[in-house]
């Protein structure tokens, strides 16, 4: 309930907040559980549900999928691509790179903090420097 107070002083319409994002995020049916007794999954889309709340127009997310498994990504992919389809803009730092061309319009790699390349999925998919940079520069160094 947190993020929900933002907007409003009125406990029963943060209650009433905070249960909408619950929905959202499709942990209503966590709603009396500790944070302690999550899922790593489950802490991830609390956190999302907590920023949802503040009503904002874009969430950064730094390595939100780290840490889970290819089911438990496809979950939170599901999730970011509701999020983004009611309006919100989505600002993603991931290493999980099927998860980011399956759901970015536009991508901006970065190598030791300079722009590497920048362009939609299937720009960057084949952008020799970015091949490069993940795969290397031939069997020489596989």
């Amino acid at each position: 309930m947190v993020g929900a107070f933002n907007h409003t002083r009125k406990t029963k319409h943060a209650i009433e907040e905070a249960e909408s994002c619950m929905e959202i995020t499709g942990i209503s049916h966590l709603a009396n559980d500790t944070s302690k007794d999550l899922t790593l999954c489950d802490k991830k889309k609390m956190e999302i549900c907590r920023a949802l709340a503040t009503k904002p127009k874009y969430i950064l997310f730094d390595e939100v999928m780290a840490g889970l498994n290819p089911t438990e990504v496809q979950e939170i992919i599901i999730l970011l691509r509701k999020l983004n389809s009611s309006g919100i803009g989505l600002v993603i730092i991931e290493h999980i790179m099927s998860a980011i061309m399956s759901i970015s319009h536009r991508i901006i790699v970065m190598q030791d903090g300079a722009l590497l390349a920048e362009g939609d999925p299937s720009y960057i998919a084949s952008h020799p420097s970015v091949i490069e940079a993940y795969l290397g520069k031939g069997k020489e160094y596989a």
